[in-house]
């Protein structure tokens, strides 16, 4: 960009990312991947800074020439922004309500500030007026009221976006039923918004469509397509008296989806602690476009466990363990199955290498030595091996060596059992040779 200077003039620079221009508005196609922070620019480089930081840009002579390279940081990534509207009459004493519309993408956290508008007062906040509802008292007789709606999320760039409602305290129109959707909401169907008659006579109403959150039209009906499969389309309607009050009412309706011929999940692999499961999807029809997942331990989901697979922690052992799977396409209505539980989750026991004590002599008696295995309250057998073979009733804790395992080498072998855990077996290290 460039711009026009008369010699003698000094220009701070500075620019602001404040303006959204939404994709469906007019000829704004302009739709950023991140946002930047508003800031003036600094020759040291550091561009950004406050005005009073910012560095001067003097102009002394006539065709004189200035280039800047300007580079603003980032404040994050680009909010979907929601269509904001005032729900209410301006009746003084209504109740208003800050319909936000849709903001996106993902769960953002909407805040509301409430302000009052007039030709002498310009912009004012209503102070403690911070909810989504506000209702107006006289001391707003003859403003506008305003909400302002700010969209905040982790990673993106805070985002706000006003709408008013006024004059208050002209008297608004009053219809006889409120405000609906009739129709059936299918492709080739036709909506139409309906209300009751509306007084005083000689009030007037003008109503626009919204297809998940973003104008789509105006008028009294709307035309269903297969495009609007899965959408939810919204009217708003605008009352207006001759005496200029008004009131603003909404109704939605959902466009359903397709429907899948899904598949129940299977679960394969071994349930003990440490090992992974894995969620077999089975034959949907049609193949969905995105699966996702969701573990649960019991009837509980099980927080971060949203993968194709599963590996089993602690927390498992004793419960049982199953995965819902919920697939999604476009012009469908997303579908979830759940498997079937898996048998109840198996810990492992933390073994320890026995040793053998005593002298590998005939007749002296050996010991097995368990160690220290985890956790406690495990059970243990035996089997002792002569040249590893097993020796025919060896299976106490002791063993008298025998005098057939003159010249042989004896091990002991320890198997540790306990309820809810798999069992484990370790054999010690050999002794000398038996004299």
């Amino acid at each position: 960009m460039w711009f026009a200077a008369d010699p003698g003039t000094t220009w701070r620079l500075c620019f602001t990312d404040s303006w959204y221009q939404p994709t469906d508005e007019g000829m704004g196609r302009w739709t950023p991947a991140v946002r930047h922070t508003d800031g003036c620019w600094d020759a040291g480089g550091g561009s950004g800074v406050a005005l009073a930081d910012a560095s001067d840009i003097s102009f002394t002579d006539v065709g004189q020439r200035v280039d800047v390279t300007v580079v603003m940081p980032t404040a994050g990534k680009a909010l979907t922004l929601g269509y904001p509207a005032i729900v209410g009459s301006t009746d003084t004493g209504a109740t208003l309500t800050a319909s936000p519309g849709t903001w996106g993408p993902g769960t953002v956290s909407l805040s509301y500030r409430w302000y009052t508008y007039s030709e002498a007062g310009g912009r004012e906040q209503i102070p403690g007026a911070t909810a989504a509802t506000f209702t107006t008292t006289s001391a707003q007789q003859g403003m506008q009221v305003g909400v302002e709606v700010t969209g905040r999320r982790t990673g993106y760039a805070t985002a706000t976006r006003l709408t008013s409602l006024g004059p208050i305290g002209r008297t608004a129109p009053t219809v006889t039923s409120p405000l609906t959707i009739t129709g059936t909401p299918a492709p080739g169907q036709t909506l139409t918004a309906s209300h009751g008659a509306l007084s005083p006579a000689g009030s007037s109403v003008w109503s626009e469509w919204y297809v998940n959150g973003v104008p789509a039209g105006y008028g009294t009906t709307f035309a269903v397509t297969t495009a609007h499969r899965t959408a939810t389309v919204e009217v708003r309607a605008r009352f207006t008296a001759s005496g200029g009050g008004e009131r603003l009412a909404t109704a939605k309706v959902r466009v359903p989806g397709l429907a899948f011929t899904p598949a129940t999940p299977t679960v394969a692999g071994t349930a003990v602690v440490g090992q992974t499961l894995t969620a077999k999807v089975g034959t949907w029809s049609p193949t969905p476009t995105t699966l996702t997942y969701q573990w649960y331990r019991g009837s509980t989901a099980i927080s971060g466990a949203t993968g194709k697979t599963y590996t089993l922690k602690a927390a498992d052992r004793g419960a049982r363990v199953k995965v819902k799977v919920t697939g999604a396409r476009a012009g469908y209505d997303t579908a979830s199955r759940t498997s079937a539980s898996t048998a109840t989750v198996k810990g492992v026991l933390v073994p320890a290498t026995p040793t053998v004590s005593g002298t590998a002599k005939v007749g002296r008696t050996l010991t097995a030595k368990v160690g220290t295995w985890k956790p406690s309250g495990v059970t243990f057998t035996y089997r002792w091996y002569r040249n590893g073979t097993a020796i025919s009733g060896a299976t106490g804790k002791t063993y008298v060596v025998a005098k057939a395992d003159r010249g042989a080498r004896l091990h002991v072998r320890v198997t540790g059992s306990r309820s809810g855990y798999v069992s484990q077996s370790r054999s010690s290290a050999s002794t000398a040779k038996v004299v």
